[in-house]
């Protein structure tokens, strides 16, 4: 058997784009091979050189987009969905022919497995490939994005939508990374769609301090700086938090999303608390989890999660985690027992339950034990992969799903 994945990006060991579906891929590929399957990897990431790798057993096909029209299309303003759909155009047209010609080549049977976005991939492997089968990862769509924040959708994000639903239909397996995805889209596809959980893991520490040797509290977000990942309610519960407790620090890591950290840092500077929050911008996923280790509780004010990646690695470091009760993170986090749920949009609620886990130590260490025991029993590599590969091989055997 041979697994090829198509990606929006591939991260490296030393890197990382902090891309949901990068970590996915990047994962799975190195569990997969781990298990004697070969793994491919059709990528647009930019790579140390435009040739192909291997990647510690991994075979990673870079593609170079052909065009930059979607860049242009942003410049000038045109709507989000037109310019997401342009880009994933451009990008597709090389890969379809780079996967044309991996599964000619292969000696193996070939499975194919790509995110839900790839309309244009979708429609080839049905016009051209009949015979290889193809499973589609939803791991999330604009659509589905748009709708858990509550936003009105336009005509061309409804028709991609349902484009991309069309051709999912023809998939032989359809796989979403929680419940919460599952059941919207087996809702949506009228067939089973399976709940297969990306794995969780984390690589080697090199125990460096990377905070300053204080004896203050540290609370640690880690997301894009954007409206949907809450990093407005995150700002605006930092002075609450530091009206009751003055030895406490945020640390906030993340690339700018549509929101400024010069922005960011002028509220909390007119509520005089911004000498207590640090922004560390994007840091290499190879990097990110000292941070995990260096923190005392982690929090996240997001609005709309298809998983909740950030949340189960910090758990996977036994720290304690407030969260809100947005898309997937309520079956990662248990209300009171592996954490602290509050609602969206709520920044007195998420200051009070931070104060609860700073001046309540016996119970962040109790959630912090029970997540960190959670996410090893549910969301491991062995068990993961493990259904991953039955899925695989049924597909394959072309039997009932």
């Amino acid at each position: 058997m041979r697994v090829i994945f198509l990606s929006t990006d591939y991260p490296t060991s030393s890197s990382h784009s902090g891309s949901g579906v990068g970590t996915f891929v990047y994962k799975m590929a190195h569990a997969l091979v781990e298990r004697g399957i070969s793994v491919g990897v059709v990528t647009w990431t930019p790579a140390p050189s435009t040739s192909d790798w291997v990647d510690d057993g991994v075979f990673v096909y870079y593609t170079k987009p052909v065009g930059n029209f979607h860049y242009y299309l942003a410049r000038l303003h045109f709507p989000r969905a037109l310019i997401f759909f342009v880009k994933i155009f451009e990008m597709e047209i090389v890969a379809i022919k780079r996967l044309s010609e991996l599964c000619s080549k292969s000696e193996d049977k070939v499975i194919v497995e790509l995110p839900n976005g790839n309309i244009s991939t979708m429609w080839w492997l049905n016009r051209n490939l009949k015979k290889i089968p193809y499973v589609v990862m939803v791991h999330g769509s604009l659509y589905l994005h748009m709708r858990g924040l509550g936003q009105r959708m336009n005509a061309l994000v409804n028709f991609m939508e349902w484009l991309a639903v069309r051709f999912m239909l023809d998939a032989q397996a359809v796989v979403a990374p929680s419940q919460f995805v599952a059941d919207y889209y087996q809702g949506v596809l009228k067939k089973h769609v399976h709940c297969i959980y990306p794995i969780v893991s984390m690589p080697n520490l090199d125990n460096k301090s990377v905070h300053e040797n204080t004896n203050a509290t540290t609370v640690l977000s880690v997301s894009a700086l954007s409206w949907d990942k809450g990093m407005d309610v995150l700002i605006k519960s930092i002075p609450y938090v530091l009206s009751k407790l003055q030895r406490v620090t945020f640390v906030i890591i993340g690339a700018e999303g549509g929101v400024s950290v010069k922005d960011l840092h002028k509220q909390l500077q007119d509520k005089g608390v911004d000498d207590k929050v640090k922004f560390l911008g994007y840091v290499p996923w190879s990097n990110i989890f000292t941070h995990y280790a260096m923190c005392d509780i982690f929090v996240t004010a997001s609005r709309s999660e298809t998983f909740g990646q950030t949340v189960a690695e910090a758990m996977l470091l036994g720290k304690p985690v407030v969260a809100t009760r947005a898309g997937a993170i309520p079956e990662l986090v248990e209300n009171r027992v592996t954490g602290l749920l509050v609602q969206p949009n709520d920044a007195i609620a998420l200051a009070g339950a931070i104060i609860e886990l700073i001046e309540d130590k016996a119970l962040a260490k109790k959630l912090g034990d029970a997540g960190l025991e959670k996410v090893r029993r549910e969301f491991g590599a062995e068990n993961i992969v493990s259904q991953r590969i039955e899925l695989y091989e049924k597909v394959l055997r072309n039997e009932p799903l």
